[in-house]
């Protein structure tokens, strides 16, 4: 079984997502450089083996931008790690990075938020990324060779009611396996949250969908009521334990902190569930939550 480890290599990144995740430390880190040389990259992944990992996530910004990316893929694969990253995929669109990084990593999670490019730009403010999506599937199909090829779906404001059409390009380019995550709150997106009691209205469709056309579907940070008969689609039930180390190299936690209220008590998924987002919870209270009986 792997023992995850999520490490940051860099905060560049040619995207600005009005829901990023990672905002705050892109700003405040834009000009750290993590790693300056082969030496260092190499003593950070004899420590993690020797700390008994064997998964390496790459995390940013966007990991195909840093010239240390490939290094440190050739470094992993030298001392055994499985790898795997997520990255908004603009840069697999030049078939000479596609050729030399895809052959080295396990896991594959391109960020795919639009089926249009009207619906991207919103979202990502990189008024190129649409453009070069093509030249990225054809190269994902031609280089990656791994055991996970998956792409992640932000839910917010701007995409939730385009959601299936979404799910039908992302399966119509050749990925049959996506996630579709609830926006992190910050505070600064909170603009773009949708309501709980929204998402719950579209989720059947796509899950009819998804078994209709052999896709995997995997809801991310939804508590389990709000996905009704289809929580068994939650990635909470599948996901692995995982370390997360930050900008500083200090461990923090991987998921979002969540809340169980009386409500929760009265479910029969209570058990299974993590729970609802604290954030959510701080602003909008737990009156969407409907106990499944």
């Amino acid at each position: 079984m792997d023992k995850r480890v999520e490490i940051y290599i860099g905060f560049k990144c040619n995207n600005d997502c009005v829901f990023c995740v990672e905002r705050n430390s892109r700003l405040k880190n834009r000009d750290k450089i993590l790693y300056h040389n082969l030496t260092e990259i190499e003593d950070k992944i004899k420590s993690l083996k020797n700390q008994g990992y064997n998964h390496l996530n790459f995390l940013g910004g966007e990991p195909f931008l840093e010239k240390i990316f490939l290094p440190f893929l050739q470094t992993a694969k030298k001392y055994g790690f499985s790898t795997a990253v997520t990255t908004n995929g603009s840069m697999l669109a030049i078939e000479e990075i596609a050729q030399s990084h895809l052959p080295l990593i396990n896991d594959l999670i391109v960020s795919i938020h639009g089926h249009t490019e009207e619906l991207i730009v919103k979202q990502t403010n990189n008024s190129r990324l649409f453009t070069g999506l093509k030249n990225v599937f054809i190269n994902i199909k031609k280089y990656f060779k791994g055991r996970l090829l998956k792409a992640n779906c932000v839910i917010n404001k701007l995409n939730y009611n385009n959601l299936k059409e979404i799910v039908k390009f992302i399966h119509a380019n050749g990925i049959s396996e996506i996630s579709l995550t609830n926006m992190s709150i910050k505070g600064y997106n909170n603009d773009y949250i949708v309501p709980l009691s929204e998402i719950k209205k579209i989720i059947p469709e796509i899950a009819d969908y998804a078994k209709e056309n052999n896709l995997i579907i995997r809801f991310s940070d939804l508590p389990f009521c709000i996905l009704g008969d289809n929580y068994f689609l939650t990635n909470e039930i599948f996901a692995d334990e995982r370390v997360k180390l930050n900008a500083e190299n200090k461990e923090e936690s991987f998921w979002r902190p969540k809340i169980k209220t009386e409500k929760c008590n009265e479910c029969k998924l209570k058990d299974l569930c993590l729970g609802l987002d604290l954030e959510y919870y701080k602003l909008f209270g737990d009156g969407e939550l409907e106990p499944v009986i």
